[in-house]
């Protein structure tokens, strides 16, 4: 299976905070990545698939010039990052915001 690098795109052009975000699966329109372990699956219920593929842009955890990704479906748990890999987590300490707090250019 080929996987794409993670390139945030915000729903909607200039739009503030908070715009969506849907994280898609590289070749088949048919998968998603979904939460919680941003791993590709079938659509078997479009609908639920979507939200849990869906994840708000908020302030950075770690500076709130940056941006974090909260997950639509799981409000308690964000997008970060842990060896070069993708995660959707609970966030407790200073590490995992910093982790979960990323640099997006506009």
């Amino acid at each position: 299976m080929r996987v794409l690098p993670f390139r945030p795109r915000p729903v909607g052009r200039g739009r503030p905070l908070p715009a969506l975000l849907v994280r898609r699966h590289a070749g088949d329109e048919g998968h998603r990545a979904r939460e919680p372990a941003l791993t590709p699956c079938h659509l078997p219920e479009p609908w639920l698939i979507e939200q849990d593929a869906t994840f708000h842009r908020v302030a950075g955890l770690a500076d709130a010039s940056w941006a974090s990704f909260r997950s639509h479906n799981y409000p308690t748990r964000y997008v970060r990052h842990s060896d070069h890999v993708l995660r959707i987590d609970t966030i407790t300490t200073a590490t995992d915001r910093a982790d979960a707090t990323f640099s997006v250019g506009c």
